[in-house]
């Protein structure tokens, strides 16, 4: 049995991993049986992927997609990080081994993989039991550094529903934040089709209305006299509205910012979301005022205003503690629930669009 034969299979459910704004800011090139995995610079050049810990973080994901793909097609990954010391945009050094047993619990993992899809539905705001929760918090922590704090207060998930919708402000006003978040929206399904990047307009579950709304925002003029009006501090009721309905409110921690602390937050995360769609649950990253906040932290305040920055600041120690992080820092919040199925899926690109065989 050769890995040759599985390799553009194993590709492609690391494709599937999630990624910022569906960027997808990765390659790979397979030469004598060993796969090397790189990060693509500026792919993703919003400012929540500062410093781009949002790619390294879709990395860790894409690394577990791998891992359990490997598994279900009879081999061991074996992964090796940053071991060409000589390139910064070098990831991973993947080679495979033989595995005589199958594990039923991997196969349904990688089955999970090709269900999984952000879900911007509303969820049915019922939280996991005590058992499960500790299941997660286990599941986490066997990844290093990797903590998950689980939050399923009503009251501190309204709190954290209005601190989060602030980034849904900051997209109509920001006007360099609007600019490339709908850079990377896909409008219709032929540019969908086309692409395979970026963020499908159906995936976003506006309604008629909303989806119009949207459309007319992406034009800078217009936008600014509905942001006269006040529309700014509006979108945000919706989207606080929406994120109370969840269940549970969630956050994988890290000790500190690193690439390699947000690989590993990452692969627990990819696995933690394939575990959630087993039990039925779905789940929709809301990360966007968390890196804004995270980005003034280290200083950076790069094409943000004063008022922003304040704004931003505030609802960033809103979040940190409710979540109640003192010596620890937040590598991605995400809301969790039971909702009706996604209305579309984001498409990814081909493997032979970021797979070379040598």
């Amino acid at each position: 049995m050769s890995i040759n034969n599985y390799i553009k299979s194993i590709v492609e459910a690391g494709i599937k991993a999630p990624s910022g704004d569906n960027k997808q800011p990765w390659s790979c090139i397979f030469e004598h049986d060993k796969l090397e995995f790189y990060h693509v610079p500026n792919k993703d050049k919003s400012l929540y992927n500062f410093n781009d810990y949002g790619s390294f973080f879709a990395h860790g994901a894409f690394l577990e997609n791998i891992s359990i793909a490997s598994k279900h097609y009879g081999f061991d990954a074996n992964i090796l990080l940053f071991s060409e010391s000589d390139n910064e945009n070098h990831v991973a050094t993947i080679t495979f081994s033989p595995v005589l047993e199958k594990n039923e619990e991997n196969d349904l993992l990688f089955d999970s993989i090709s269900q999984r899809s952000s879900n911007r539905k509303p969820y049915n705001g019922k939280s996991p039991d005590e058992e499960k929760i500790n299941y997660y918090k286990n599941l986490v922590s066997q990844y290093a550094n990797c903590e998950l704090i689980v939050i399923n207060n009503k009251k501190n998930i309204s709190i954290l529903s209005k601190a989060f919708s602030l980034n849904e402000r900051m997209m109509l006003e920001n006007s360099y934040i609007h600019d490339v978040l709908f850079e990377t929206i896909q409008w219709t399904e032929e540019q969908e089709n086309i692409n395979k990047m970026g963020m499908y307009i159906k995936t976003l579950e506006l309604n008629p209305i909303q989806e119009k709304m949207f459309t007319l925002f992406n034009k800078r003029k217009i936008l600014n006299i509905f942001l006269k009006f006040g529309i700014g501090k509006l979108i945000p009721l919706s989207s606080s509205s929406l994120y109370r309905t969840s269940g549970a409110i969630c956050a994988i921690t890290i000790p500190e910012d690193s690439k390699l602390n947000f690989i590993n937050a990452g692969r627990s995360f990819e696995r933690l979301w394939l575990t959630l769609i087993l039990d039925g649950l779905s789940l929709q990253p809301t990360a966007g005022t968390t890196y804004l906040g995270k980005m003034i932290s280290h200083n950076i305040t790069n094409h943000l205003n004063d008022n922003e920055i304040k704004l931003i600041t505030n609802d960033y120690g809103i979040i940190n503690n409710i979540f109640g992080v003192k010596s620890r820092l937040i590598a991605l919040p995400f809301r969790i629930g039971k909702g009706k199925n996604p209305s579309a899926k984001s498409k990814r690109l081909q493997v032979d669009q970021i797979l070379t065989i040598k």
